[in-house]
């Protein structure tokens, strides 16, 4: 379970809506083992965030104060796919995103033809 959920949930004023889109069955057992399904205000949604971009089940939530997303598995095509969601996502410029930068250990070369529009 990531630690930046359990960061998230120990605030003093915890999220008012807090979404988890995670794909691995073992953190979803865990998650469970563990009572996140019913924790208040905490929705789970079991895939990846791929899945649910298209359909417009996250896009429908929308308006985030933040956004944190964990490359792991990923490469950089995916992350530069999801820079593009991220105006859909974030609720407006006062907004926050973060990232777990998990590529370097899975990525010998960069293309830098993801990073050209990226400014």
């Amino acid at each position: 379970m990531s630690q930046i959920d359990n960061l998230f949930q120990s605030l003093s004023t915890p999220p008012s809506q807090h979404v988890i889109v995670e794909p691995h069955p073992d953190v979803l057992r865990h998650m469970k083992q563990f009572g996140w399904y019913e924790r208040p205000n905490v929705r789970i949604i079991e895939g990846k965030w791929q899945d649910f971009m298209d359909s417009d089940d996250i896009l429908r939530i929308g308006g985030f104060d933040v956004v944190y997303t964990d490359t792991f598995s990923e490469n950089y095509g995916e992350l530069h796919r999801f820079f593009q969601h991220l105006p859909d996502l974030l609720a407006g410029p006062e907004s926050r995103f973060s990232f777990f930068n998990g590529l370097g250990a899975t990525s010998s070369s960069i293309d830098i033809s993801y990073h050209q529009n990226l400014a």
